[in-house]
């Protein structure tokens, strides 16, 4: 199997994040960025005419809509996502995205690729979560309901050389939900079924199967939540991508959960 092409998703006012993430991540071949909107230079009205968005979205919480709408900086963010999934399934190739704040491992193309390989018909494969958050995973068969693994970011704050230097095969777990998408690979198929069950973007109600409760999603990654029971879709662990979750250089911090 060929390794996927990476993709970047960056915005062209974060230049300072585009040199840090080069630095960190010399050891990566073959970057490719792609530059997205941001926020204020949205169309929404064009988005909703094209089936992207809902209304609910980005309308003001009124008694008819009670649903948090999407931050603009989220939306695009969003966006530049979607136009990924799209290349992927057009192309016929799996797509590697990566956040600009991603910090990838030392082995990240060889085990990326080594576990790509030993399961070919995957959807999606997270290669990494926010260590702020949650991470349900299938330990058992999905009837069995998941499994809920808890991290803590301050643990590998600061941790960035250590992390890519650690040594260790990965394994892959059947993804339920989780925080973070600052890293993943998608297949063709897999881009074509998220397309059909994302679009258009809609901030309505996600199942949360591991509390039994229900939350309305403020970003991408909460959306995206509802679907992972229902596609091929996995995560690795150990990880082979981090993010610091570093509050005052993110865009989008403070959106989710």
């Amino acid at each position: 199997m060929k390794a996927p092409k990476k993709y970047v998703v960056h915005v062209e006012s974060q230049e300072d994040r585009k040199a840090e993430f080069e630095v960190t991540n010399a050891h990566v071949s073959e970057i490719h960025w792609t530059y997205g909107l941001k926020g204020v230079e949205l169309n929404l009205p064009r988005l909703l005419l094209d089936g992207l968005i809902t209304p609910e979205l980005f309308n003001k919480v009124s008694e008819e809509n009670p649903r948090k709408p999407f931050a603009p900086n989220v939306i695009a963010n969003a966006m530049s996502h979607i136009e990924l999934w799209q290349l992927a399934a057009t192309s016929g190739n799996p797509v590697t995205v990566v956040e600009n704040d991603a910090i990838l491992s030392a082995q990240f193309e060889s085990e990326s690729l080594r576990l790509m390989e030993a399961n070919p018909h995957f959807d999606i494969i997270q290669w990494g979560w926010n260590f702020d958050g949650f991470l349900d995973v299938y330990l058992l068969d999905k009837t069995l309901g998941p499994t809920r693994i808890t991290t803590n970011q301050y643990a590998i704050q600061g941790k960035t050389e250590e992390f890519k230097a650690f040594e260790s095969a990965r394994n892959l777990l059947q993804l339920s939900s989780t925080w973070g998408v600052h890293c993943y690979t998608v297949s063709p198929v897999g881009a074509q079924k998220l397309l059909a069950l994302v679009l258009p973007l809609s901030n309505a109600p996600v199942h949360r199967p591991a509390l039994f409760q229900f939350y309305h999603p403020k970003t991408i990654d909460g959306v995206m939540n509802r679907f992972y029971p229902h596609l091929n879709a996995f995560v690795c662990i150990p990880p082979l991508s981090l993010v610091e979750n570093n509050e005052a250089g993110s865009t989008l911090q403070g959106q989710s959960k």
